[in-house]
């Protein structure tokens, strides 16, 4: 059976200021390495690039490593700094770091030379919450299907 599995880069509020993040790139690519290798998934889900200790050298890194222990697992772009994000912006593949593009909440460009992969919410938050209200479920579940069809896009 195929498996995806997530890991949230480093939060600011996660990390001392003088933390050392040679180390906590180390501890992470000995927790990659074992996922990988133990588990064989096809993809590797990555989230919290914008954050400030994080930067696109150790994203390009990291994204080697992975390749080298199996170049066919598949990374979204959020090692990197480069991402459409909420704003849907057109996005420098070249500075791109990973295999596909992910924006949030809206339905992504359409971009025949990029994958990509639409992120939405079914609730106001990313994370999940015991009292968190549900969106209407017509603005995603109904009009994005209807937008990707009309422009030729996937959602």
């Amino acid at each position: 059976m195929a498996s995806g599995l997530s890991r949230q880069l480093p939060k600011n509020q996660q990390i001392d200021p003088k933390a050392d993040m040679g180390k906590y790139v180390a501890y992470m690519k000995n927790q990659l390495k074992e996922l990988i290798t133990k588990y064989d998934p096809y993809m590797l889900w990555f989230d919290g690039q914008w954050e400030a200790p994080w930067t696109d050298s150790i994203g390009r890194d990291l994204y080697a490593y992975i390749k080298q222990i199996n170049p066919k697992v598949i990374t979204n772009n959020r090692l990197g700094k480069e991402f459409a994000a909420m704003e849907n912006k057109k996005i420098d593949a070249s500075k791109m770091i990973g295999d596909y593009d992910t924006p949030e909440q809206v339905v992504g460009k359409m971009n025949m030379d990029m994958p990509w992969e639409s992120c939405f919410t079914i609730c106001k938050q990313w994370a999940w919450k015991p009292n968190d209200a549900m969106k209407s479920s017509k603005p995603v579940w109904i009009s994005s299907p209807g937008r990707s069809a009309a422009t030729g896009t996937s959602c």
